[in-house]
């Protein structure tokens, strides 16, 4: 982290909310400029416009305005915001919903000792999403945009299919770099390849496309 990096607590659960602190107090890049118990009460402190975090931490199950009406509002308009929703639920179509809108990773609330490596890996990266999420996701996708995988036909270099690998791993471009010992430019050369002969816009459809035309197989963890 080269800079300290603003961050919202948006959850009601005073024991949880304590917690978060107390972790994320540790690291002096993490600075907590907003703490509230649910969505209306995050907007009403956007709107004086003293105070913007880099990243939100957003539950999903709150009073008054729950994660996913915060979610909608967030989108539409403070798109400039990153979200990392903290759960205890990863419903399919949840998750792919609120991807959709714009969500930047997921992380349970019992893999909470992840979450500085969460908020580091948004923040560098844009995405932070488990193996277990991406194929919850492609599934939803699968079945609500009611696409079938159509075979992949494109042909993608064998360093290509390395890189895309190690992207659906969850690895930054850094770090793929190191693994496959070539240069960070070089890796944001064949990820923009791969993001256009795949016709998809982003990391998450990349992902998504990877995984409905066998191109990869993603383990339960992030690595």
């Amino acid at each position: 982290m080269n800079k300290v990096i603003k961050l919202a607590i948006v959850d009601d659960s005073p024991f949880f909310n304590a917690g978060l602190v107390n972790l994320l107090q540790t690291n002096n890049k993490l600075q907590i400029v907003i703490e509230c118990s649910n969505g209306q009460e995050l907007i009403d402190i956007l709107n004086l416009g003293k105070q913007k975090p880099d990243i939100i931490l957003l539950d999903l199950e709150m009073p008054v305005m729950d994660g996913t009406e915060t979610m909608e509002y967030l989108s539409k308009y403070h798109p400039e915001i990153k979200v990392l929703i903290l759960t205890v639920h990863d419903e399919a179509r949840t998750l792919l919903y609120l991807v959709e809108k714009g969500v930047k990773g997921f992380l349970m609330k019992d893999d909470i000792n992840e979450l500085i490596n969460a908020i580091d890996t948004i923040y560098k990266q844009e995405y932070y999403f488990k193996g277990r999420d991406m194929k919850k996701i492609a599934a939803a996708y699968k079945k609500d945009k009611n696409k079938a995988a159509a075979k992949n036909q494109i042909n993608f270099t064998e360093r290509e299919l390395e890189v895309l690998a190690l992207i659906c791993k969850g690895l930054t471009n850094k770090e793929i770099s190191s693994k496959l010992h070539i240069g960070v430019r070089t890796v944001d050369r064949h990820k923009d390849n791969i993001l256009q002969k795949a016709n998809v816009r982003n990391t998450v459809e990349l992902v998504i496309y990877a995984l409905q035309n066998d191109l990869i197989r993603i383990s339960n963890e992030k690595k």
